[in-house]
């Protein structure tokens, strides 16, 4: 690898700087998949520069010179020269393995985590809008109703309702309630199938190491319950389930497809499968996934990362349970509507004891309280961002926002 450095002068105003890959950089015509800034600063009383170009790709010899030529508002003079050293220390982290970074760039896949600073996603739902409400962890009926009558009252829509506690620990007039209650506030109803490694009798997940496959399926036998899970809720209305395997994922796309249950079945990826990264997501994508959750603690360029490998929308975590980590990110909400539209925000699990637990009536409102300071502060500091309204009732002749694809600029 060869390390470019040029000193001279420059005149014609202000250099053009822009966002390069990991951070600010002197732009030229060259930059863009050639040469990128390593380090550089430029004096604007006596017009003097001394830039430090790297090579992303096959230039060598006098491109730098070539490059630092034609720079965007301040054509160089003088005799510039470029000559090549050894790797610099100090570079940005994103500098460095090249060579893995270009093979990730040739398979579609990010080649590292964006700068967020300026980034804005720009991708809507279908109805044109940004962002979406998810009441997480709602396991009785009873708080589902709470939840989407309250929430109407005070002023702001849950667009959706996520079951976690298992559908087949839940009565068939339970599920049929969950279908009632979703048609009548037009929120999208999602609930998770019930056979997972801890429902099991085997030992391994009640282990240290083995807590980690805690909601994959166990054996073939597991499948087929999965499935007659899946079977029982289509037979009484639900049209969404949280999925936390991938086979499984596979298997129901592939039943979709066919014709063997509904079309607008949506099948959500739940973040106890671990996706923390853009190759994992296309993965996901591919095997039918309509929307994503990612690991509940990634930081921002991480789930921009996300974004830009994948179409379909991101279920972010804006607050989470103690069990989980127990953070309160209200404040990046917007910042998740940004870079990472079209995003579910999932809201006011904090006020919860655990995951795959039943809410009490003090631990509903501790979630509508958080909801709607959430919704304030994306109104107080993202206004531009829309929320997505409540759907059209079923047997309206429209298509429900949730059943249509995303789209993305």
């Amino acid at each position: 690898m060869r390390v470019y450095e040029w000193t001279g002068t420059v005149t014609g105003g202000t250099w053009f700087v822009v966002h390069h890959f990991n951070g600010h950089g002197v732009y030229s015509p060259l930059a863009n998949g050639k040469l990128c800034l390593a380090g550089g600063e430029v004096d604007h009383d006596d017009g003097t520069a001394a830039v430090t170009f790297l090579p992303l790709g096959r230039a060598v010899g006098r491109a730098a010179d070539r490059a630092i030529r034609a720079v965007r508002g301040c054509p160089a003079y003088g005799q510039p020269s470029a000559r090549s050293f050894g790797l610099l220390g100090g570079l940005g982290v994103g500098m460095f393995f090249e060579q893995s970074r270009e093979w990730l760039r040739e398979l579609g896949v990010p080649d590292r985590d964006p700068d967020t600073n300026t980034l804005v996603s720009g991708g809507t739902f279908a109805d044109g809008r940004h962002w979406r409400f998810e009441a997480p962890t709602v396991n009785t009926v009873q708080a589902v109703e709470t939840l989407l009558c309250e929430s109407a009252k005070r002023g702001f829509t849950i667009n959706r309702v996520t079951e976690t506690f298992g559908l087949s620990r839940h009565t068939l007039g339970e599920i049929c309630d969950y279908v009632a209650l979703g048609r009548e506030h037009g929120a999208q109803i999602l609930m998770s199938v019930g056979p997972r490694a801890i429902y099991d009798i085997g030992a391994t997940v009640q282990t240290q190491e083995g807590v980690r496959i805690g909601y994959r399926l166990r054996g073939q036998e597991q499948l087929v319950r999965a499935l007659e899970d899946v079977q029982r809720a289509v037979e009484a209305g639900v049209r969404g389930f949280i999925l936390h395997d991938e086979g499984l994922l596979s298997v129901l796309s592939r039943l979709r497809a066919a014709g063997k249950i509904p079309a607008d079945t949506h099948l959500k990826i739940s973040a106890h499968c671990g996706l923390g990264n853009g190759a994992s997501a296309q993965v996901l994508e591919r095997l039918g996934a309509d929307s994503l959750n990612p690991v509940r603690d990634l930081t921002l360029p991480i789930i921009a990362a996300l974004r830009q490998s994948v179409r379909i929308p991101l279920d972010v975590h804006v607050d989470n349970t103690k069990t989980s980590g127990g953070f309160i990110r209200t404040y990046e909400a917007p910042e998740f509507v940004r870079v990472a539209s079209p995003v579910y925000l999932k809201t006011g699990s904090s006020a919860l004891a655990g995951h795959s637990t039943r809410a009490t009536q003090e631990q509903t409102e501790g979630m509508l309280r958080q909801m709607e300071i959430t919704a304030e502060f994306m109104a107080r500091h993202y206004p531009q961002a829309c929320q997505s309204p409540a759907e059209a009732p079923t047997g309206s002749g429209t298509t429900p926002p949730s059943a249509a694809a995303p789209t993305m600029p």
